[in-house]
């Protein structure tokens, strides 16, 4: 998924870089010490998960439960 990095924030364990998508949607990401990756603001990347790590959101606030 590309996406374009807007911002990073350094914290003490890891690094959270804010991302704007292609469709204009906003994304952020955590990453690790030792797992940093050489983006920054500006830079144009792709974006990509691992199915295991992907977590499914309710579609509205009205959603209780989801299963899958």
């Amino acid at each position: 998924m590309p996406a374009t990095v807007t911002g990073e924030i350094y914290l003490v364990s890891s690094r959270k870089l804010e991302l704007r998508l292609a469709d204009g949607s906003p994304a952020l990401v955590r990453e690790q010490v030792g797992s940093l990756s050489e983006a920054r603001p500006g830079d144009e990347v792709t974006l990509t998960w691992r199915f295991a790590d992907a977590v499914l959101l309710p579609d509205s606030p009205d959603v209780e439960d989801v299963t899958t």
